[in-house]
Formats: structure tokens, C-alpha cells, sequence
């Protein structure tokens, strides 16, 4: 792993990660990332989390009237429908303008393997997606009438006033929203994944290129076969003229494009944008070495929803199994007569005890009372991390050893409050039932216990990333 310094410590490099920790709440269980590797973030996504900004949600399916799914996209098995085909040509036809194919065509004929697919009426998506780049048209065309110069390019996701005025104009004549500065840059700049570069073998029979900050470049070295793959979050923007039309917010990870957020400018809606990015981001994945395109959650009952089983073909997450399940025909029949067919047979018409996560959370009932689903039964948490070793960030004050206040890492089994609660299990072995509660000595208030809040947070986050993160305590108190 990335060997990376825990914010606020000077003297530790320590190959771990940082989150703080919130509380389950309004059907949901919340966590804010300090930071997050693109490794990390691939196995939380894989086990049904997302990001909006810097705070990672997992939801409960169970409390929720409409269920939120995880899905992706093999790309190397996508095959665009007869619309995204359509809407793709249409806008490639309005940047090339009337002139552009005959006088390409005259310059740069087409082979007789190019005029068979055509007849075939076989289609290339990475030709046509590509085909209206400046950096693509065919050579001596560069000054036909009514050509538009277009420029695609994947930048890094920081701030810039360009990208506000077009989620500022976006906001407000698409939303009917109101935008700031501080919102824009909390929900779609300055990620928590952490961006780096990896060098992967060229697949078989996939092109290995594309456009990276600003410039086309060639991602393949050919004397190894192999090429530099991009890592974290970056912003996908689109320059008409010179200007900015749109931009897609991505996550680059080991798998996987995973796309955040599309905006446009509305003067461009009759172009169908949402399918010419989408299908550009699948290509992205195709040629940068990523198995599948993540669309976000897909939620049966909501209309706006639907558009996202058009790009097929599609697998979604089995909330209890973390297993990958064709959303095909069957599937949907299924989710017509009960969005929550997904949950496992043990749980299926079993009464919950807690009507809504939030009563649970005030009964301070764990996660595995609540039945959460794809939360890590704490049999099994217990026999695979050592639960007592796992490193939280805490602020000690300037007295003593520490002439001045500084964050320190410790294992949080030296915090004020660990406590060795006893945890049962149900007749199966696979549960836990509720952990001791314990009096709050600062407050007087009940609360959870706090090997139960590290407990809860590790199963939420699978064993993967529970082994080697760092929670941020901010001002814990080391026991003396």
C-alpha cells in the first residue's frame, strides 16, 4: 500500500487509512473519509457504499421503502442500444457540420474491412465516440466549413471558476437550484481517493489510449506491453470552442469507472448529453484497462432510475451475499413484485424488532440486531482482525510528555471507554446480539459502548479495509 501521513501527524508515515465515524442514521450508515485509496474505495463500492463528496453511506435496504442497488456494466460485453447509437451520431453530426464526412471521406476512403462492418451494420463504439475530436479528424480537414473544434479531456478534480459557472447555470436552469462555491467544492472537488499511477499489462485486444490532463496521450509503451493506469478521482470535461459544455465527475479505480455526477450546460439538452458521456465513460473503462462501469444505485421504483438498465449488460449487488446477479428480465420481473426479493432467505418475512434504523439507533441496538444486511457477523469479524489493535487517530493536550497539542495513533483498546462487552450469538452462530451498553462518563447520557462503535464501523466496512484503516477520533482521550 501507499505509504501515506495521517493528517495533523508530523513525526508517523504509516501505511494505514483515516476515517471518522458517524452514527447510523435515517436509514443509512455514515462515515466521513479523511482520505480513502482507490483499493479501499473498489471494496467499499463492492460492498454496496458510495460517496457524495468526502462521506461514504452504506443504506439499509431493509427500512427502506425504495431499495438502492449496486450495479455495473461489463464493458467488454457492453453493446450500445439503437438510441445511444442515435444520440451519439446526432451530436457528432452537430460538431462536424454538413461538410465534414464528404470531404473525410475524399481524403481518407474507407478500407474494405471498415465498408464490410458498415454493411454488416456492425458498430464500432470506440471510432465513433472518438471521431469528432479535434485530436481524431482525419488529417486536412482541420479547416472545413462548420466544423467546431471539440476537446475531451480528463483533468484532475480540483476547483476551478470555469466548472462553477457550469454547475452554477446547471443547478439553476435544470434543478431550479440554488449553487455556492463552498457546496460545489465539497460535493464534486477535492476527493478523498487518492489519485496515483500503476502500471497494468495491455489487455488482449483492448487499445490501451486516451486523453489525459489536456493532452491525447498514449498510454501503451510497446517495448513492455504494458501502460500507466490512472487511479482516483478526476473530472471528465468537454470544450466546445473553447468553452465548457460538460463534465463528468469519475472515480478511476482497480475495476472499475465509477461515475459521481454529470453536469451540462442546458443550452446543449436536445443533444441527449447524459447518453453521449455515459457512453464515453464506458469507453474510458474499455481503454483504460477497467473491467466494468458503475453507474451509481439503481432503484426499481424510481422512474428516473430506469435509464440505467438500458446499458446492458448489468449485474447487481446482493445486499446479503455480496454476490453479483444479472439484472436481466427475470430480475425485473422480480423487483415488480417485491423491490427487496434480493434479501436472503433467512430474513425474508422475519418481523424486525426495530421498525426504522433510527429507533434502532435510539434503543442502541448493533448493527447485527438490526439485521442489517452485508454487515460482517461478529463471529466472524472477531476470528479475522484483532479487533483491540485497530489504530485510531486522537488529539492529546499540550501537558506532560507533548509541549504542545498534537493527533497521535494508538490502538483503540488504549481509548478512554474500550470495554470488553460480551456479544452472544444466535442459534445459527452468525450473528451477534446486542452489545452491552455502558453510562457515558463525560455526559451521564447512555450510549453505545465504544468496542461496539469499532466494531460496528469494521463490519460495515468489510475486512479489507477494517484492517488497515485508521479511524480519526479527533479529540479522544488516550486512557492514563
Amino acid at each position: 500500500m501507499t505509504e501515506m501521513t495521517i493528517p495533523g501527524i508530523e513525526e508517523f508515515r504509516l501505511n494505514r487509512q483515516a476515517y471518522s465515524y458517524l452514527t447510523p442514521y435515517g436509514g443509512s450508515y455514515y462515515a466521513q473519509a479523511t482520505r480513502l485509496t482507490p483499493d479501499h474505495y473498489q471494496s467499499l463500492i463492492d460492498h454496496g457504499w458510495r460517496r457524495s463528496g468526502n462521506v461514504c453511506y452504506l443504506p439499509d435496504p431493509v427500512r427502506s421503502c425504495c431499495p438502492h442497488y449496486t450495479i455495473r456494466l461489463s464493458v467488454q460485453k457492453f453493446s450500445p442500444r439503437k438510441d445511444h447509437r442515435q444520440a451519439l451520431s446526432r451530436w457528432n453530426r452537430q460538431i462536424l457540420g454538413p461538410n465534414y464526412t464528404h470531404e473525410a471521406a475524399k481524403r481518407s476512403p474507407k478500407t474494405r474491412e471498415q465498408k464490410k462492418k458498415q454493411m454488416e451494420g456492425l458498430f464500432d463504439l470506440l471510432s465513433a465516440v472518438h471521431e469528432p475530436e479535434v485530436d481524431h479528424l482525419v488529417e486536412g480537414t482541420e479547416n472545413v466549413e462548420g466544423l467546431s473544434k471539440y476537446q475531451v479531456t480528463l483533468e484532475t478534480d480540483e476547483f476551478t471558476e470555469e466548472k462553477y459557472r457550469l454547475f452554477e447555470k446547471y443547478q439553476r436552469e435544470v434543478h431550479r437550484d440554488e449553487s455556492s462555491r463552498s457546496g460545489f467544492k465539497r460535493f464534486l472537488c477535492s476527493s478523498p481517493v487518492t489519485r496515483e499511477t500503476r502500471t497494468i499489462a495491455v489487455p488482449t485486444g483492448r487499445q490501451a489510449s486516451g486523453q489525459i490532463n489536456g493532452g491525447t496521450t498514449s498510454l501503451s509503451d510497446q517495448s513492455s506491453h504494458h501502460f500507466q493506469q490512472k487511479l482516483g478521482s478526476f473530472h471528465q470535461l468537454h470544450r466546445l470552442n473553447g468553452e465548457l459544455i460538460a463534465m463528468s465527475v469519475l472515480d478511476l479505480l482497480p475495476h472499475a469507472v465509477s461515475a459521481v455526477y454529470f453536469i451540462y450546460d442546458p443550452e446543449y439538452s436536445r443533444f441527449s448529453l447524459g447518453k453521449v458521456s455515459a457512453l464515453r465513460e464506458a469507453t474510458l473503462a474499455l481503454e483504460g484497462g477497467y473491467d466494468y462501469y458503475y453507474m451509481g444505485y439503481y432503484i426499481h421504483s424510481c422512474a428516473k432510475m430506469r435509464y440505467k438498465n438500458e446499458y446492458k449488460p448489468q449485474e447487481f449487488l446482493d445486499w446479503k451475499s455480496r454476490e453479483w446477479v444479472k439484472l436481466d428480465s427475470d430480475a425485473l420481473r422480480a423487483f415488480d413484485e417485491d423491490e427487496h426479493v434480493r434479501m436472503s432467505q433467512d430474513d425474508q418475512g422475519a418481523p424486525l424488532k426495530y421498525p426504522s434504523i433510527r429507533e434502532g439507533a435510539d434503543a442502541l441496538a448493533s448493527l447485527w440486531t438490526l439485521r442489517m444486511p452485508g454487515i460482517t457477523p461478529y463471529k466472524d469479524l472477531i476470528q479475522k482482525i484483532n479487533l483491540e489493535g485497530t489504530l485510531a487517530s486522537v488529539k492529546m493536550p499540550a501537558e506532560g510528555f507533548f509541549k504542545e497539542a498534537k493527533s497521535v495513533v494508538v490502538p483503540v483498546s488504549l481509548l478512554k471507554g474500550w470495554q470488553s462487552a460480551n456479544a452472544t450469538s444466535d442459534d445459527s452462530g452468525d450473528q451477534a446480539e446486542d452489545l452491552d451498553r455502558m453510562q457515558d462518563d463525560e455526559s451521564g447520557e447512555d450510549s453505545k459502548p465504544l468496542r461496539t462503535t469499532v466494531a460496528e464501523f469494521c463490519a460495515a466496512v468489510g475486512v479489507n479495509v477494517a484492517k488497515e484503516m485508521v479511524l480519526d477520533f479527533g479529540g479522544g482521550i488516550v486512557d492514563s
